[in-house]
């Protein structure tokens, strides 16, 4: 038997990499189904399939009698998952927590060796004062 999901997996990723690989802008127009089942080597009804895909996930955004287009990220497929892993008790909610905790203190390391380095002094004298009031109202 096969896997519905696993079809359309490949033809997604195809797709995101398409999106990608072009430099696309949110509002950029996609190919239609049939040139896209062409590029791809696969049905137009597997192309439907991964073009529903991609826009539950917010990657295109569809609509009828137009082509797709990219869309806007939004946290909307990241926070059905998380909801989803801590209600099917895959994930809990203190290892999310744990996890977020970890990202920021490892972002505020990053920080603090950044503010660390010393920049390079400028040479001319109006720079100069510029420098000096920025040090001095990080400092303040």
């Amino acid at each position: 038997m096969s896997n519905p999901e696993a079809s359309c997996i490949e033809p997604c990723t195809e797709f995101a990499g398409f999106i990608r690989e072009r430099g696309l802008l949110i509002g950029d127009n996609l190919p239609g189904e049939a040139e896209l089942a062409d590029r791809m080597g696969v049905s137009r009804t597997v192309i439907r399939e991964a073009v529903r895909g991609l826009s539950v996930l917010g990657i295109i955004d569809i609509g009828n009698g137009r082509k797709p287009r990219v869309a806007a990220a939004t946290a909307f497929p990241f926070v059905m998952s998380l909801a989803h892993a801590t209600q099917t008790g895959q994930i809990t909610v203190e290892q999310i927590w744990e996890s977020a905790l970890a990202a920021s203190r490892s972002r505020r390391q990053r920080l603090r060796q950044r503010c660390e380095l010393k920049p390079r002094r400028p040479s001319s004298s109006s720079s100069r004062i510029r420098w000096v009031s920025v040090r001095t109202m990080a400092s303040a």
